[in-house]
């Protein structure tokens, strides 16, 4: 019983993570009247042509001093380590400087804090 539980969730966890292995997590950066065109330009800094797709994860207002996770859909992980290899780019520029990108994790692999 304890064996087929653990083997279903290692297999599921496999799962997520080939499922996440395309994405990538945004943090801090502004929310504008066009997210679209903010990423673009981000990613424009790091020589990025990709076409991805967004999401706003959570909520964020005007009235809020939070800034809502953006997670980015890739069509391929080689664009995500290229991404991940190159975020250090943003630190020169001014714009930027506060924003991080993070690899998207599975819950298991964010608790254990890798």
């Amino acid at each position: 019983m304890f064996r087929s539980t653990l083997l279903s969730i290692l297999d599921s966890e496999k799962c997520y993570e080939m499922r996440n292995s395309s994405n990538i997590i945004i943090l801090n950066l502004e929310q504008s009247n066009n997210d679209y065109l903010s990423i673009k330009s981000l990613l424009n800094y790091m020589n990025i042509r990709d076409n991805f797709q967004f999401i706003r994860l959570g909520k964020s207002g005007l009235d809020s001093n939070k800034i809502a996770p953006i997670k980015c859909i890739f069509e391929n992980s080689k664009t995500v380590s290229f991404i991940l290899r190159r975020k250090k780019v943003l630190m020169k520029v001014k714009e930027y400087q506060k924003v991080f990108i993070k690899p998207d994790m599975t819950l298991a692999k964010r608790i254990a804090g890798n």
